[in-house]
């Protein structure tokens, strides 16, 4: 008896052939059938993450394959509704690494799956958990403003928030003692106004205080 092994660097039918030659040089063989199962690669995604929305959040991820000659192809799922991405990735004899980048337009929290299938259709995946904290908005005013009184004076203040998702209310105190009013916000993706309209009844110098507040909660004044 002998014992002969043999590794099979990918998924397939193969019939083995086994050879047996005496010293006089007669040869005797047999053969059997090997059926050789697809293995899914297994898959590190990398650690958990923290990050603030608005920032880049990269995940590195590597894998590991028994079929060394496999090829892979690799999505990445960002867990907040954005549509899955196709990944590049690495490879050679079996592992390979890939890394990919994504912005975060809202706080919460986020499971990140990485998915790496072969070319028999075998896929292998992997999660991750990225935690996204609310930043405040950030308001510009204006310069200041000259109108006589009586007149109509509009106030239309600036402000960016990197929660491109979130939404804003804002408000304007006048500064003479009338109630604030809201203000009608406009705009989109990380950039929006805050306007509205007043009239002064008496002179005088008067400090207008815009404030805007997201939908977490967040202000600035």
């Amino acid at each position: 008896t002998f014992t002969l092994n043999h590794a099979f660097a990918d998924s397939g039918e193969y019939l083995v052939t086994v050879t047996i030659v005496d010293r006089a040089g007669a040869m005797g063989a047999a053969t059997l059938a090997v059926f050789v199962q697809n293995v899914a690669a297994s898959i590190d995604a990398g650690p958990d993450q923290t990050a603030n929305e608005g920032d880049t959040v990269t995940v590195a991820a590597t894998f590991q394959d028994p079929g060394t000659t496999d090829t892979h192809a690799a999505v990445i799922d960002w867990g907040d509704g954005s549509p899955i991405q196709s990944v590049s990735l690495t490879e050679a004899a079996g592992s390979g690494m890939l890394a990919a980048s994504h912005v975060y337009a809202d706080n919460g929290a986020y499971t990140v799956t990485v998915t790496v299938t072969d070319d028999g259709g075998a896929a292998g995946s992997d999660t991750l958990n990225v935690t996204v904290g609310n930043l405040p908005p950030v308001l510009d005013a204006g310069p200041d403003r000259e109108v006589n009184e009586g007149q109509t004076i509009t106030i239309a203040a600036g402000f960016s928030d990197p929660g491109i998702a979130d939404t804003h209310v804002a408000t304007i105190n006048w500064g003479d003692g009338s109630a604030p009013e809201t203000a009608q916000v406009r705009g989109s993706l990380g950039a929006w106004s805050a306007s509205a309209r007043h009239r002064y009844l008496d002179d005088g110098v008067f400090v207008v205080t815009v404030s805007v507040v997201d939908d977490d909660g967040a202000s600035d004044s």
